[in-house]
């Protein structure tokens, strides 16, 4: 048992292990930077098939939908590499766009048009992240919740199946809920 809070616990710090000195004290970054830290912690704990990421590739792409102050955070992330794979940001607009993506931000100012995005997207090996109240249960993969002051996550697991993506069970156990 203390074995397994322990390998938690080093999961959690490693998640919070985030690169540069934008990042060193969370007290002093925003929430979005924090977010923004995380979407390229959560990368290396998303399974994607062979055919969303072919062997030739040397980019993942993370598509941001709609306006907001997560535009400029995750422009601190772009260039950072993951798994040998360097992180390319994009600004979306056109639903068409998203295809491209490999993860793909859906800011708060598009919660009208949530549905319209996820139906877009449905069947594609695109993780989907929001930071937007109810969004997981809406079918968002993996979404930001504030939790006694600090950010958490809840994931979708019926979600990221759907798009045929593995979420490791070391991701899972950090979610403050998993929808089944």
């Amino acid at each position: 048992m203390l074995k397994k809070y322990f390998s938690v616990i080093l999961i959690v710090l490693h998640l919070l292990a985030v690169d540069g000195v934008d990042y060193a004290h969370a007290q002093s970054a925003s929430r979005e930077d924090v977010q923004a830290a995380f979407i390229h912690k959560f990368i290396k704990f998303i399974e994607w098939p062979d055919t969303a990421l072919p062997s030739d590739s040397k980019v993942i792409v993370v598509g941001i939908i709609g306006k907001g102050p997560m535009v400029n955070a995750m422009v601190k992330i772009e260039g950072k590499e993951v798994g040998g794979l360097k992180i390319v940001v994009r600004q979306v607009e056109r639903l068409r766009e998203i295809e491209s993506c490999n993860v793909l931000f859906i800011s708060p100012s598009e919660e009208k048009r949530h549905e319209k995005i996820l139906n877009h997207v449905k069947g594609s090996n695109i993780l989907t992240v929001g930071q937007t109240k109810g969004f997981a249960h809406k079918g968002v993969i993996i979404n930001f919740v504030i939790v006694g002051n600090k950010i958490r996550f809840e994931i979708n697991l019926n979600a990221g199946a759907e798009a045929g993506l593995k979420i490791s069970s070391k991701l899972l156990n950090l979610a403050t809920n998993v929808i089944r």
